[in-house]
């Protein structure tokens, strides 16, 4: 006979399957709703969202290079923090460019980014977060490649709420 400590540990469980799977299902959606459709044959530009500091860029060097060997012909731009290391991704071979993030107190000035950023029409846009996503955050992501116009979006913000 189980215990009420053990009976709580699994309603508690039990209820965290349910919310993963709800708010991976409401991310899975989403994704499919922003993003209509898109051949991954055709990526010719893609950016890689991957914030955080040092560790967090070199960690993700191995899913950048496997991103260059999947798409060789493709421009690969990075868009970092601004803590981020740029000195030392500049010049690593898998990558074609690094854009450093901005952060701007004023609205028109982020504005002016997004629009420049916007002007490279990105293909594919690939999310690498450092740590726990949550679903805002997610759905934050989405947001973002869809007013970039990429065509289409991987990685945790397409539905992988953890």
């Amino acid at each position: 006979m189980r215990s009420i400590h053990e009976y709580w540990v699994l309603v508690l469980n039990r209820l965290a399957l349910v919310y993963i799977r709800f708010f991976n299902g409401c991310l899975q959606w989403a994704r499919r709703f922003l993003f209509p459709g898109c051949d991954h044959g055709s990526v010719r530009r893609i950016l890689v969202q991957r914030t955080g500091k040092i560790g967090d860029v070199v960690c993700a060097f191995p899913a950048l290079n496997a991103i260059r060997a999947h798409f060789p012909k493709a421009s690969i731009t990075l868009l970092i923090s601004p803590v981020g290391p740029y000195k030392l991704v500049e010049g690593v071979s898998f990558l074609d460019q690094v854009i450093m993030r901005k952060e701007y107190s004023r609205r028109h000035f982020i504005a002016k980014w997004l629009l420049d950023l916007r002007r490279t029409n990105f293909d594919l846009f690939i999310d690498l977060p450092g740590n726990f996503v949550s679903t805002v955050g997610g759905f934050r992501r989405l947001c973002f490649a869809r007013v970039l116009g990429c065509r289409a979006c991987q990685g945790d913000c397409a539905g992988c709420v953890r």
